[in-house]
């Protein structure tokens, strides 16, 4: 029985709700275009994490923390989900345990707020985007699934909102950046001919510059401008 399947019948308990030692200023601001928090940077605010009591498969009963898959900052809080939960858990600047969002999925591949607190999911093996609200509240979709027109998407891999509350997203299919209005509107899209032979694209982030990263190590950046322009790569 893989870790997934383990936890997936599991029952959840969360230990402390506040954490100490925060570090805002060591967090990713919204104004470089980066709303993803790293590990590290996760390890550091000491969120503590859901625990997992499980039966193995000799029969112990065993605690398990349950891993943060996607964490992201948005102005003064932080956005977790932890792996099979159909929530994400949210943290205000000085610690306090904030409202839940509950989702309609237990699995995740990313998600992304736009400035009114709307929540932007991309589905594992799903090829659209699910627009919610910060009460759960399914409002819509975004994308579907093909691979002849511009408007579709074919495997996407990771999605952002931008300053103009326009939705970008990665999508492996055709190697480039979609974007959509939050209506579900395609506006353009942009990127294919940037990637020369790099194949390995992972995940896209940003407000007012769009970033995205790839290579075998994630250390090879494309900066974008909203309307598609490349400004670097490194």
């Amino acid at each position: 029985m893989d870790r997934r399947q383990f936890l997936t019948s599991s029952s959840l308990l969360l230990g402390a709700t506040s954490f100490s030692g925060l570090s805002w200023a060591n967090l990713n601001s919204s104004d470089s275009g980066n709303s993803r928090v790293s590990n590290a940077q996760f390890s550091a605010l000491n969120i503590p994490s859901p625990i997992a009591h499980i039966q193995a498969p000799d029969g112990q009963n065993v605690a398990v923390p349950m891993q943060a898959q996607i964490i992201r900052q948005y102005n003064e809080s932080v956005y977790i989900w932890f792996e099979t939960e159909s929530l994400l858990r949210v943290y205000s600047q000085n610690g306090e345990a904030l409202p839940q969002v509950q989702l309609p999925t237990s699995s995740l591949r990313d998600f992304a707020l736009d400035s009114s607190g709307y929540i932007y999911l991309l589905e594992s093996g799903k090829h659209e985007i699910t627009w919610i609200s910060a009460q759960g509240d399914i409002l819509g979709t975004i994308g579907s699934f093909g691979l002849d027109m511009s408007e579709q998407l074919n495997a996407p891999l990771s999605l952002t909102v931008d300053s103009q509350g326009n939705v970008h997203v990665l999508n492996s299919g055709s190697r480039t950046v979609k974007v959509f209005s939050t209506q579900g509107v395609f506006l353009n899209e942009y990127g294919q001919s940037r990637w020369f032979n790099e194949r390995q694209l992972h995940s896209v982030d940003g407000e007012s510059l769009i970033t995205v990263s790839g290579g075998g190590m994630q250390n090879n950046h494309w900066q974008f401008s909203l309307d598609g322009q490349l400004v670097s790569s490194q």
